[in-house]
């Protein structure tokens, strides 16, 4: 930071408005944002939009010239999703650096994001790992608390200044709770609402955030931030199921049955930073289920699968078949996933005391088999209603489950969601179609 003249301790009035500081952004919940990282000669440029509320950052990080820093960024807490690449609006031209908005700054995120090409990987912003990226969006996720903050003690007045015609104090103080930089330097308001912040990131790395709400200077209402299906989507509002929607979910298996099938495609975030994608055939009535799958990264992942109610084969490097029963089967996420497809249309699945899902409505416990809505939604323009299916010993808040049903309005299934161990989603779309014949596995 520039060298400034001797600061003084903050005032009463000024150390409640840093007090209050996380507060507002809280109770603000969106706003855009702006961010420089590094210096001058190599600066990486970001422009984005936060929920503090949710929490989540979406926006577009550009570097000085092409190459790694260059993407499209989704993060939420412990997970960071990168859609990797010089955004459309930035020049390919080497050193050309990136085109600019109307108002001078880089263009922001897509209102919609891309459906593919995401890669998922853990937030590290401490440790040997962490890196200055990291560092960043945990500090954009730190600035927001539901609760005011106790009086900062450690705090001290710069000097005042304007921020885009708004008259600020600027005052520095350590870093919010869990956010792993140094000192941060704040830009306040006189109602407590952060304009502005820099900080160090690394010994090395300064950034520089610009902080935008509605209304303020004109500015348009940010709206919500729209989030990836591998990330989540959409927000969830958990609510016991009605009548109607418990009549639904307990004939899921005839429906199912009766639909017969279709084509399958799975999206599984793997790490580090990767993707096992599948495409196939699923077939409720004879309960079989065959995938080719691949990692776009890595050739070598290359298999195939074929399963049915009992057994699962894989085909292995070798060329062979391995077939083994689901009880002997190393439980992962892909074998959780495909094994809850088929499993879907069984009297034996967790799905069999959906029967009496009409009890469920009341259910309080989260650790019972319970069923629970989480939101309308839609899938590839078809009306489905999310749902949570949580099984025996499965403790977990309503909302927090593994498994998610995505159901259309003639009650079959559409898609299995799956929270992974990663904490990212994964799922298998199921789009009615004639299934030809099958093989069996081994």
């Amino acid at each position: 930071m520039p060298d400034q003249p001797a600061p003084r301790p903050v005032t009463a009035a000024e150390a409640g408005l840093l007090a209050a500081m996380r507060m507002r952004d809280y109770q603000d919940g969106y706003a855009d944002f702006r961010a420089v990282v590094g210096n001058a000669a190599d600066a990486v440029r970001i422009t984005g939009r936060l929920d503090w509320r949710r929490p989540m950052a979406y926006f577009t990080s550009v570097g000085a010239t092409p190459g790694p820093a260059d993407g499209l960024i989704e993060a939420v807490p412990r997970l960071v999703a990168v859609h990797a690449g010089r955004p459309a609006t930035v020049s390919a031209e080497p050193g050309a650096g990136p085109s600019a908005a109307p108002d001078g700054d880089t263009a922001g995120p897509p209102e919609v994001p891309p459906d593919d090409g995401w890669r998922i990987r853990g937030l590290a912003p401490e440790g040997p790992s962490a890196s200055g990226f990291d560092i960043l969006i945990n500090l954009l996720f730190a600035l927001a608390s539901p609760q005011q903050d106790p009086v900062q003690p450690a705090a001290h007045f710069v000097r005042q200044d304007t921020v885009d015609s708004s008259r600020v104090v600027v005052l520095d103080a350590p870093p919010p709770p869990t956010s792993k930089t140094s000192e941060v330097r704040y830009w306040l308001d006189g109602s407590g609402r952060l304009l502005r912040l820099e900080a160090l990131l690394t010994e090395n790395i300064p950034v520089r955030v610009d902080i935008e709400r509605a209304g303020r200077s004109g500015s348009a209402t940010p709206g919500a931030v729209p989030v990836i299906d591998l990330l989540g989507g959409a927000p969830v509002t958990p609510r016991p199921v009605t009548s109607d929607e418990a009549k639904m979910l307990a004939h899921l298996p005839t429906r199912d049955r009766s639909s017969g099938g279709g084509r399958v495609t799975v999206d599984l975030p793997v790490q580090p930073a990767s993707l096992i994608h599948g495409n196939g055939w699923l077939d409720w009535r004879a309960c079989r289920v065959s995938l080719a799958l691949g990692n776009p990264d890595d050739d070598t992942q290359r298999t195939q699968m074929r399963a049915d109610g009992q057994r699962a084969s894989q085909l292995g490097r070798t060329g062979g078949w391995l077939t083994t029963t689901w009880s002997s089967r190393p439980e992962s996420d892909l074998t959780i996933l495909v094994a809850s497809a088929l499993a879907a249309t069984s009297a034996q699945s967790g799905l069999a005391n959906l029967s009496g899902l009409a009890d469920l409505s009341g259910v309080a416990d989260p650790g019972a088999d319970s069923a629970t809505f989480l939101r309308r939604d839609k899938l590839r323009g078809v009306p489905v209603s999310v749902f949570e299916i949580r099984t025996a010993g499965e403790h977990a808040r309503p909302g927090q489950g593994r498994l998610r049903y995505w159901v259309d309005r003639t009650g079959v299934l559409r898609r299995l969601e799956l929270r992974t161990d990663l904490g990212a989603f994964a799922h298998l779309d199921i789009t009615p179609a004639p299934v030809p014949n099958l093989p069996r596995p081994g």
